[in-house]
């Protein structure tokens, strides 16, 4: 570390307090020895660091098995999680949570062990337990999407009604009357949020909302997309454009359109959620609402960083999204 304080012009001191955390350095004298360590190759011994500071620098991440299964997703959320993570010198703890059973169980490991720092959840549900089982145990945390009942909660996310807003309005601009909604699962709150979004463009358009032209899928896979594509034509409601929630959903569903022999977008124009490789690389190309999920995934890890190392946060940090036209709505 002496050679490192010398080419930093910093003390001894100044470059132990870095990695310790035990006294508030500057961001730039922070970042300027942290630069300067990598280019020499050192890496502070993360066992001695946590028995000297009480942390570990792991936080948790508890992901629902949805999450990660929804593979184009998940890469581009974990990416933004560990791009802030390792810069600050933290890692994860991955937990997939296949139900609610198990919550209780996993809490109660992570706070008498001193597992994680933090914890980051991601997902929330309408009427879900995870967050009062967190807030009971008195652990840091951070939600990635809105919870049900957002007083006091720090989160991250998109304005989600907006999106489904911004998507809907596309396709009504484009000239469309006829719009069904292939949503996410019905208990996510970020269903809710953008079928809420979905009516109001409707609404401000004069376009009767039709219930049964909006789908709710089990889940965010391509082959949940197909199963509500065929749900919706099994409905036998004229519709000319659909708004999907999600792009491996609109993949899905596109590929059933097709093999019903439905031209896609001179038949039927889809607008989905995300912007995944998928999006750009299938045939027609997805139009697509982008969240930026990656900046979420970033925002996240700063800030449950910020709130493990005392530091004032400011939440809700909402995070904008961009409509990218491509062919599948028909207007590029």
């Amino acid at each position: 570390m002496k050679d490192i304080a010398e080419r930093a012009g910093v003390s001894l001191s100044t470059v132990s307090h870095v990695y310790s955390g035990k006294r508030t350095i500057s961001e730039p004298v922070k970042r300027q020895v942290q630069k300067i360590a990598a280019e020499m190759g050192y890496r502070p011994n993360l066992v001695a660091k946590s028995l000297a500071t009480k942390k570990t620098n792991v936080i948790g991440l508890y992901l629902s098995s949805q999450s990660v299964q929804d593979a184009p997703f998940f890469s581009i959320l974990l990416k933004g999680l560990t791009l802030v993570a390792n810069n600050e010198h933290y890692r994860f703890l991955l937990n997939v949570r296949e139900s609610e059973h198990n919550e209780e169980t996993y809490y109660d490991e992570i706070h008498k062990g001193d597992v994680v720092d933090g914890v980051i959840i991601t997902d929330p549900r309408i009427g879900d337990m995870q967050i009062e089982q967190i807030q009971k145990r008195d652990i840091p945390f951070v939600v990635i999407g809105r919870p049900s009942k957002q007083f006091s909660i720090p989160y991250v996310d998109t304005d989600n009604e907006d999106v489904g807003y911004c998507a809907t309005n596309h396709l009504i601009n484009l000239g469309h009357r006829k719009i069904a909604f292939i949503n996410g699962p019905k208990d996510y709150t970020v269903s809710k949020d953008r079928l809420l979004g979905y009516r109001r463009a409707l609404l401000e358009a004069g376009v009767p909302y039709i219930d049964d032209l909006v789908i709710f899928s089990d889940d965010f896979f391509q082959n949940c997309g197909a199963e509500s594509a065929s749900r919706l034509m099994k409905l036998g409601l004229k519709f000319t454009a659909v708004f999907v929630a999600a792009d491996n959903l609109a993949v899905g569903a596109m590929k059933y359109f097709q093999l019903q022999g439905m031209k896609v977008p001179e038949e039927v124009g889809i607008v989905a959620v995300n912007n995944s490789l998928i999006s750009e690389t299938i045939n027609p190309s997805l139009t697509v609402i982008d969240i930026l999920t990656e900046e979420i995934g970033a925002a996240a890890a700063q800030l449950i960083i910020d709130k493990i190392e005392g530091k004032e946060i400011v939440y809700p940090k909402i995070i904008g999204h961009n409509l990218i036209v491509r062919q599948s709505c028909g207007a590029s």
